[in-house]
């Protein structure tokens, strides 16, 4: 890439990285959707109980869709 394009590409993405700085709030729900991700990873269906509420849904890749009571299930019976 030329000097020319790196400096468009520069000037074009700049702005965008400038304004993506993380809340408090933001890094809150970061930090906590790990955890979850690390509960599901670990099969920890006591500490998924606890953080899911009975509306939660759960959209899967495919499109599939399951209620909190359905993830956790699946989770112990190791079917997820």
């Amino acid at each position: 890439m030329n000097r020319i394009g790196l400096f468009l590409l520069l000037v074009l993405l700049l702005p965008g990285m400038a304004f993506t700085q993380n809340t408090p709030a933001e890094k809150y729900v970061q930090a906590f959707s790990e955890r979850k991700n690390q509960w599901l990873v670990r099969n920890q269906a006591d500490s998924l109980t606890d953080l899911l509420d009975k509306r939660c849904l759960y959209i899967h890749s495919n499109g599939w869709v399951q209620n909190a009571g359905e993830v956790v299930k699946d989770l112990a019976t190791k079917k997820l």
